[in-house]
């Protein structure tokens, strides 16, 4: 009797151990696509938040193309929205996309700025009193997609 408690007790304790093992091992690879998954991340955060230059501007013919009513997308420009530059549009930031500006909000990217600029924002406004008003801020953006 004493020798099958004892077997019992041994199989038992390999049993355990087994299960403790596959658990550790399960845990260890949980570990390993958790770095994964951040380094991913990293890299994606680099594409998402910028430090830019945040200007403004309305819909003039001298600050804008020869259609100031129409902006690159096709669409009326309209207070919420904004224009960003090349440089950020080929990243992934395309029309439709949210962007969130510190300190002002979230926006709709709907227009282009000229292909001089780089790293930058304009934010549309009604007229130019309140665009000249806005001046220059260098903040940081988020893309929201």
């Amino acid at each position: 009797m004493f020798i099958y408690v004892l077997l019992v007790c041994w199989f038992g304790a390999l049993n355990m151990a087994f299960i403790l093992s596959h658990k550790f091992l399960c845990l260890e690879n949980q570990v390993l696509d958790l770095g994964q998954e951040v380094a991913s991340l990293k890299a994606t955060e680099s594409k998402m938040v910028r430090l830019c230059t945040v200007t403004a501007y309305s819909p003039t013919k001298r600050q804008c193309d020869g259609t100031p009513l129409v902006t690159a997308s096709g669409t009326r420009p309209k207070v919420g929205t904004v224009a960003v530059s090349r440089d950020l549009f080929y990243s992934g930031w395309k029309f439709g996309g949210r962007i969130y500006i510190e300190g002002l909000g979230i926006y709709e990217i709907n227009d282009l700025m000229h292909t001089r600029w780089k790293k930058r924002i304009d934010v549309f406004l009604k007229n130019e009193r309140l665009a000249r008003k806005f001046g220059k801020r260098e903040v940081r953006v988020v893309f929201l997609r």
